[in-house]
């Protein structure tokens, strides 16, 4: 009898917090629903190339004042789940820096949020982070590169320029943190960025400082405020140097998805056969992202259940419109959406 209930208790842990650890988790699973912060996202890279889809907790940890820099806020995963481990690198070092794109459920909005480190409780682990905020640009050997990216404020109380009696100059600073990728590693000492909402005076800033390893898998980038110049900087591009060269700087270029239905016309009759969606441009092996909309709101495939069946595959589509007359004269919207293309969209209306 003994023996038989020494490998029942083994199977919640061998001491009494790994039991207690492994019922906590249980009931986490079973109500992690419940919660009002819960939220259906997507999981992205450090080179936004898209991972799945994740379930988080979103909560903040203090509230946002004018006065202060935007407040982190906090991504609890479901027990067992640690994107820092389930993608790490060969080099076995956990880096984070991953995309989060987190629907509000105020706006029905999707925004991108950056990952930016954990906190390493003794149970129900979150991660720290905070919202993309801005779209970074700089130039390196004629090439544009572009990330997106969280600006910080740095406070400072002073005048905003410095003086030593002969010459003055501004004085202020700034940071700004993106994912450390090799693109980001192009970013150098002395490379100047254009951070400002003004068309007239814009402000420029100076890299002064640098730092990749705390944590891993984000680069915080110091700045000090440098001038405007109207010779060398494009303000309509917000890039700083655009006109250094001789040779005016191309944007990588960015191609269309083509997406092709099945069928003579493009409507879903109630309870009828499917209609297939493809990608009919070159996308070699990457996967398309779908998402939806419906009577003008953005939907989920779990949201569209009811109304439609959906099956998704890697760069095709197949959707048919179930046995409900409600929908008769709605039309459904299929976007194709994969990085570096403008995404694509399919209007297929529901008919009799």
């Amino acid at each position: 009898m003994s023996d038989i209930f020494k490998k029942r208790m083994a199977l919640c842990g061998n001491t009494v917090s790994d039991s207690i650890r492994t019922q906590s988790d249980e009931i986490m699973q079973k109500t992690f629903t419940n919660d009002l912060g819960y939220r259906q996202c997507k999981l992205y890279s450090r080179t936004m190339e898209y991972l799945e889809d994740v379930e988080i907790k979103y909560q903040y940890s203090q509230t946002y004042t004018i006065n202060k820099d935007q407040v982190e806020y906090l991504a609890q995963f479901r027990p067992g789940y640690f994107p820092e481990k389930k993608y790490m690198d060969q080099d076995s070092i956990e880096r984070f820096g991953f995309y989060l794109e987190i629907p509000d459920k105020n706006t029905g909005v999707h925004e991108l949020w950056l990952i930016l480190g954990k906190n390493d409780k003794n149970s129900f682990i979150r991660y720290n982070i905070l919202k993309c905020n801005w779209m970074f640009k700089w130039i390196k050997n004629k090439q544009i590169y572009s990330c997106f990216g969280v600006l910080r404020n740095r406070n400072n109380y002073n005048s905003g320029v410095w003086s030593d009696g002969f010459f003055t100059s501004v004085d202020n600073q700034s940071q700004f943190i993106v994912p450390t990728t090799p693109t980001t590693q192009t970013i150098d000492y002395n490379d100047r960025f254009m951070l400002s909402d003004s068309m007239i005076r814009p402000l420029v800033f100076e890299v002064s400082k640098l730092e990749d390893t705390f944590p891993c898998g984000v680069t915080k980038v110091t700045l000090k405020q440098d001038h405007f110049n109207k010779v060398t900087d494009n303000v309509e591009l917000k890039i700083c140097d655009y006109y250094d060269s001789p040779v005016i700087p191309q944007e990588p270029e960015i191609e269309d998805i083509v997406l092709s239905c099945s069928g003579t016309n493009r409507a879903l009759r109630v309870g009828g056969s499917k209609r297939t969606i493809s990608v009919a441009s070159d996308i070699k092996d990457k996967s398309v992202i779908w998402s939806y909309e419906f009577n003008g709101n953005k939907l989920s495939v779990e949201e569209l259940s009811n109304d439609f069946e959906i099956s998704e595959g890697k760069n095709t589509l197949s959707i048919k419109a179930l046995l409900n007359y409600n929908n008769l004269g709605k039309v459904i919207k299929i976007i194709a959406t994969l990085p570096n293309k403008q995404p694509s969209s399919i209007e297929l209306e529901v008919m009799r």
